[in-house]
């Protein structure tokens, strides 16, 4: 070969090197190669943004050092002293996914594709590294997204099941004092009746009449908070009396059980700005609750207190009480602990949900506790005594809480 062919070939190497590196110089990839030792032979442009080291810095470092996390330094020299022994590796020829790490401190995930070429006893590795930051926060949202879809499926499925369970209860209760009252009407039409007969009749068909308006109570009060159209007549009022009066009408009903019903009122509990007929109906609906889950013989205390700057109104039972799974559900709409006690209890179970509205709708808030089945439940109401500023006497009041349909019912 002449001595121009050699010049010419030296050329050819020396323009293909140079092309080479500015290609790698201006790769959009770290591009890092290192020795049989380990060492950084070369570092790119790419490399220096990705992990902060200069290109000064790197070569001749051990890339262990510059780039590879504490925890993991031993696996590479392992792997490293692996291939040399053997000529496998782990990692060669293929794309994976590991965290780098940063001369900060911190870390990076990368994409990894590593190659090794061997003249002889020579070895060199070169190392191409994408940072995928970006794409793990994408796959991350994205998993996010999926999650959050499938759990708004499950709660729409379960709310759902459980309109349609409330549906079938509102039809048994509705029809189960409407068949007695049909009944005794029949009866009482046929003449056969003697006058206790008919002095029966009348008591229960004012009784079931009495129930059917007390559903039909129910229903359209929930429909007026969901639809945020519930008046309240907003003006000073004591509690304690509110609470003696809600507990007076239903001491029938706890002496029916052999319930002992236990008041423990403090006069001097305060005043607060709210619906004094509301309010009773907050009292009387934990209470009839209260008496409901609660088997004969057992007790149910009232207490109204001051605490601080609210009045705290608490109703304790030592009824079914609770479980732990459903406490959180307690008070939302169309949910039921347990189908087979609401249907030996009766009621469509909206008590709860619409004590939870109007104690919101006066400012205030409701909470439960229960240490689970059998052990009794007990509801904690409070009012702020710090007057409600209403722009009159009788006024719309916006609710304060969320119309979402996936508040329910009783326990």
């Amino acid at each position: 070969m002449s001595a121009s062919d050699v010049k010419a070939q030296r050329d050819r190497r020396r323009d293909t090197a140079l092309h080479v590196r500015a290609v790698l110089d201006t790769a959009l990839d770290a591009v890092i190669s290192m020795d049989a030792t380990g060492r950084v032979t070369f570092w790119n442009p790419r490399a220096e943004q990705i992990f902060g080291w200069s290109r000064d810095e790197a070569i001749g470092k051990p890339v262990a050092e510059l780039i590879i996390p504490p925890a993991l330094r031993a696996a590479h020299s392992a792997g490293l002293a692996r291939y040399l022994r053997t000529g496998e590796g782990k990692l060669l020829n293929r794309r994976v996914e590991m965290t780098a790490a940063r001369r900060d401190g911190s870390t990076v995930p990368v994409e990894l594709a590593l190659v090794a070429v061997r003249e002889g006893e020579y070895h060199t590795f070169s190392a191409f590294l994408r940072d995928i930051t970006e794409r793990k926060r994408a796959e991350a949202e994205r998993d996010r997204l999926f999650a959050a879809a499938d759990k708004a499926r499950t709660e729409a499925e379960a709310a759902s099941r459980a309109k349609d369970e409330f549906l079938a209860t509102l039809s048994h209760e509705l029809r189960t004092p409407l068949t007695s009252i049909v009944g005794w009407v029949y009866l009482l039409r046929s003449g056969r009746l003697d006058a206790a007969g008919v002095a029966r009749g009348l008591e229960t068909i004012d009784r079931n009449a009495m129930l059917q308006a007390q559903l039909v109570s129910d229903i359209l009060d929930m429909s007026r908070i969901m639809a945020a159209r519930f008046r309240l007549n907003v003006r000073p009022v004591a509690l304690a009396p509110v609470v003696a009066a809600a507990i007076d009408n239903l001491v029938p009903a706890a002496g029916a059980k052999g319930i002992r019903l236990q008041p423990i009122l403090d006069p001097s509990a305060g005043i607060v700005s709210g619906d004094a007929d509301r309010l009773q109906q907050v009292v009387w609906n934990l209470l009839s609750n209260a008496i409901k889950f609660t088997p004969e013989e057992g007790q149910v205390t009232v207490k109204a207190r001051r605490v601080l700057d609210d009045v705290v109104i608490t109703v304790v039972d030592t009824g079914a009480g609770i479980s732990p799974e459903f406490l959180p559900y307690v008070f939302e709409r169309f949910r039921q602990q347990d189908g087979a006690t609401t249907r030996r209890h009766g009621g469509l179970g909206l008590g709860l949900a619409i004590v939870r509205h109007l104690i919101e709708l006066h400012g205030g808030k409701v909470e439960a506790w229960s240490a689970g089945a059998g052990a009794g439940a007990t509801f904690t109401v409070t009012v702020p005594v710090t007057p409600v500023h209403i722009a009159s006497g009788e006024a719309d009041v916006q609710p304060t809480y969320s119309s979402s349909p996936t508040a329910s019912v009783t326990r």
